[in-house]
């Protein structure tokens, strides 16, 4: 941004308050401090554009966030897909390994 030649509002700030009026740059009257003011808060505005600028880089910002979330929920799906049928897995195997032997034992009469 090319500057003005304005001072901003913060430098109008720092040597309204803290510089002696003595030493201040320019004995500015009240009407010119004010001018001076209203540039400054006028330069650092924002405009309409830049509010519908920044909402639609909000808003592209928060699709791919929702778009993340939902990939997150798909892969959290697939885990528990996974862990279901692995405690089936170990289920089956373990009703497997008691109920073998007890066959054999009433078949074999062991």
């Amino acid at each position: 941004m090319a500057d003005s030649g304005h001072p901003n509002l913060i430098c109008l700030t720092i040597i309204h308050r803290f510089v002696p009026v003595g030493w201040q740059p320019e004995a500015l009257s009240r009407k010119e401090w004010r001018r001076a003011a209203l540039l400054a808060v006028l330069k650092e505005a924002a405009t309409k554009d830049d509010i519908r600028e920044l909402r639609a880089y909000i808003d592209t910002r928060i699709d791919d966030l929702n778009r993340k979330i939902d990939d997150l929920a798909r892969g959290i799906e697939g885990v528990n897909s996974y862990v279901r049928s692995s405690l089936i897995v170990i289920a089956v195997t373990l009703a497997a390994t008691i109920a073998v032997p007890c066959i054999i034992r009433l078949l074999f009469g062991a």
